[in-house]
This record gives structure tokens, C-alpha cells and sequence, in this order.
């Protein structure tokens, strides 16, 4: 059985909207992918015996980054423009402890960046959470 611990894993966005310009987004603590769900349907009509119902459209959920907030930081600040301006955008999450790494490409949307004090000696955090608009795309980097 494949043991996996976070270490190594890599956060990206596509700023440029190209599928290919992906930059790292430094100083991640961590990575949350929550909320994916299917709505339930239900299609009963009066003459039913029984509730009838079937699975919606899944939702994709969303992703929650916690950071070591670098208010210089190109990429941290472009993340915190995208809450007064928001775009979808590619993102690219990075699992690196695995040989060849493994992908995850996903459309989004960042919906609240929350950035706050910390005590003396705290690194300065902030919270990023990303609503996906599409399925997470897996794939396998190569040696390009």
C-alpha cells in the first residue's frame, strides 16, 4: 500500500489563462479540497407510491489554501485582486512525493481571501478558498 504525506505537494495558477503558464504559489501550509457533493433530485409525481429520486449535477466542491501571507508577493497578491475582480482561472495542484509527480487541473474562482494578525512571532497568515467550476483534471508531469 502507497503511503502519501503532504510534503512536496505544490500549488499553481495559470494567471494568463493559457493551460500553460502555471506559477507557483509559494509559502502554502496547506491544501483542503472539501464540500464535493451530489444534490438529490426528486421526480415524484401525485400517483407515486414511493419518493423517486435521482443524482443531480456533481459539485465540484472547493479548495482552501492556508498561507504564510507574503503581502510583496506577486502571486499572494494577485490571489487577494481576485476577490474585487474575480475570473475563472486554471489552477494546478502538485503532488511531488510521487514519481512522476501527479497532477490535478482544475477551473475556479476565488470567492474569499482572508488575511489577519498573528501573535509576536506568528508567521502572518491568510486563508484563500477557491470555488472549482469543473472537474479536477488528473494527469502526470513529464520531463517537457
Amino acid at each position: 500500500m502507497a503511503e502519501h504525506v503532504s510534503k512536496d505537494t505544490q500549488f499553481f495558477v495559470d494567471k494568463l489563462g493559457t493551460g500553460v503558464t502555471f506559477v507557483q504559489v509559494t509559502q502554502v501550509r496547506s491544501i483542503q479540497h472539501g464540500d464535493r457533493s451530489v444534490p438529490v433530485v426528486e421526480f415524484s409525481d401525485l400517483d407515486a407510491t414511493t419518493l423517486r429520486r435521482r443524482p443531480g449535477l456533481p459539485d465540484p466542491g472547493t479548495i482552501t489554501l492556508e498561507l504564510n501571507y507574503d503581502p510583496a508577493d506577486v502571486e499572494h497578491k494577485h490571489l487577494e485582486d481576485q476577490v474585487d475582480a474575480p475570473e475563472v482561472l486554471n489552477f494546478r495542484v502538485r503532488f511531488g512525493q510521487n514519481s512522476p509527480a501527479q497532477l490535478r487541473t482544475f477551473p475556479g474562482f476565488v470567492t474569499g481571501f482572508d488575511s489577519g494578525g498573528g501573535e509576536n512571532q506568528d508567521a502572518l497568515p491568510a486563508t484563500v478558498t477557491i470555488q472549482l467550476s469543473g472537474k479536477p483534471v488528473p494527469s502526470v508531469e513529464t520531463g517537457d
